[in-house]
């Protein structure tokens, strides 16, 4: 660390020889605070003794590289800022999390983060059906009458249902273990988070999530969520277009491998999907798969370290502890999820991805020393 300090001191000292089309104004100070961020970012991470640091540094490597060469350079130095700051948060949680006490009561503000959501996404659903458009209305409102989707307070539905799915398993696995008043507490819960991931309409989470719980779980088992989760699949099938949003997904996809085919080795920039995008009216920040987008946007080294994310994430198998198992099973929802969507780079979803990721890399750390 002591020698990360003279480095920078010398590259402040030249920064504007080094770097002249910044000159001495404050973006050579933004630049400059970019610079310092990824150095300890890099040096946190290589420091950390999780299985995730490997993917993390090459992921981040992928993503400042990209950023040096982009033509959006301030969008994609502030989306490369952004996941250095995450994978930070990261670190300081594995780091700073020392009992596995500490990691359940900071699982349960995750909870009650989604109950939270689900509540409000119930709302907007009622609201956008029984209840008139005013003229003055909110953008938020504007959006969830248009799609008749909630969005609750991740402002899409798709982030919003992917929130949900990532804690939907811990509620279910601990309805199941549980007995007498509390099951009744739990169980009532679980209805209520179903029901506002009924809400979003959104068909692939619900897929995801049913695939998860398959995986890590026999069917025997998981038959009592998925009963649930196959009529609300049955009711969103009918009340969507699904021709057209397989379409529009395409379409992105398109656009993603032409970008790859641009820049195959070193990408555009985190954050320039839209500002390389040329779909007319179906244009999005998003290409709905973020191992693509990675590939797209922070090159060959992205994308090599977000497979090797979900490669670690896959081997790193939950031992039979209520808690592992459940984080481990929302998390790989997620995972399955974002083969069709973008909730692990979606900014208002991808702290709480982080933090879901670091408390689980750090309990199955304890649990394997503790066996």
């Amino acid at each position: 660390m002591i020698l990360i300090i003279p480095v920078l001191l010398l590259l402040r000292l030249f920064m504007w020889r080094i770097f002249p089309q910044f000159g001495t104004s404050y973006m050579s100070d933004t630049v400059f605070a970019f610079i310092c961020v990824l150095a300890f970012t890099f040096y946190e991470i290589w420091r950390c003794k999780s299985r995730f640091a490997w993917p993390m540094l090459f992921l981040l490597a992928g993503s400042t590289l990209a950023a040096s060469r982009s033509t959006f350079l301030l969008q994609s130095v502030f989306g490369t800022f952004a996941l250095a700051l995450m994978m930070l948060v990261f670190v300081y949680i594995f780091r700073k999390v020392r009992v596995k006490e500490d990691i359940s009561w900071i699982w349960s503000f995750v909870i009650v983060a989604a109950i939270l959501s689900a509540g409000q996404g119930l709302r907007e659903f009622y609201i956008l059906r029984y209840i008139p458009l005013h003229e003055n209305a909110s953008h938020a409102l504007q959006i969830i009458h248009e799609s008749k989707r909630s969005c609750s307070f991740q402002g899409w539905p798709t982030i919003f249902a992917g929130f949900l799915i990532l804690v939907i398993p811990s509620l279910y696995f601990s309805f199941m273990a549980a007995w007498g008043r509390r099951k009744y507490v739990l169980g009532f819960l679980l209805v209520f988070l179903l029901l506002g991931l009924g809400s979003s309409l959104s068909f692939l989470p619900l897929v995801s999530l049913c695939l998860a719980m398959l995986i890590t779980t026999n069917i025997k088992r998981a038959q009592f969520i998925l009963y649930p989760i196959i009529v609300l699949l049955a009711i969103v099938w009918s009340t969507k277009a699904v021709d057209s949003f397989f379409t529009a997904r395409i379409a992105y996809l398109v656009e993603a491998k032409n970008m790859v085919i641009r820049h195959p080795f070193i990408g555009s920039g985190l954050g320039t999907f839209y500002s390389y995008g040329k779909y007319g009216f179906t244009r999005s920040t998003f290409a709905h798969n973020t191992y693509i987008q990675f590939w797209a946007e922070a090159g060959l080294m992205g994308f090599i370290g977000i497979l090797g994310l979900t490669y670690t994430f896959w081997m790193m198998k939950p031992s039979e502890d209520l808690l592992e198992k459940s984080i481990f099973t929302g998390l790989l929802a997620v995972f399955i999820d974002n083969m069709f969507s973008f909730t692990m780079i979606k900014p208002n979803l991808a702290f709480v991805w982080w933090v879901s990721l670091a408390l689980y890399a750090k309990l199955h750390y304890i649990n394997r020393r503790l066996s």
